[in-house]
């Protein structure tokens, strides 16, 4: 199933699972009723659920503890190739599994590479 799999990439299966209403859970109103990385995973599921072919993610697991973000992340990384996904991030870890990584500084591009070549050299 379409949803099912939506969750289980953004990590919500094992939250709705304890939930008696699984995936026809209210969330309240803009999701009141969630906590700030539920809502970030169920964001995400919804890209993943409407195959968007640009996912742009804003700190959008900043609100996650360090193993559940590389988890999701892992997830995201796997994703097929049909999305091009634009991160924007301040922890390098969230970076580990990009392309290119292009570091910003003072609003102008301080370098270009990959994750090795951005950890590697000094920040």
């Amino acid at each position: 199933m379409k949803i099912e799999n939506a969750g289980r990439l953004a990590c919500l299966d094992e939250f709705l699972s304890l939930k008696s209403q699984g995936y026809s859970l209210n969330v309240g109103e803009r999701g009141s009723k969630l906590s700030g990385g539920q809502k970030q995973r169920v964001g995400l599921a919804r890209c993943i659920y409407k195959k968007a072919d640009l996912i742009v993610l804003d700190e959008s697991t900043s609100a996650l503890d360090n193993e559940l973000e590389k988890e999701v992340m892992n997830n995201i990384y796997n994703l097929d190739q049909n999305h091009t996904i634009l991160i924007i991030a301040h922890r390098l870890n969230t970076l580990r599994g990009c392309d290119q990584i292009v570091e910003l500084s003072r609003g102008r591009i301080k370098r270009i590479g990959t994750y090795n070549d951005i950890v590697g050299g000094a920040l």
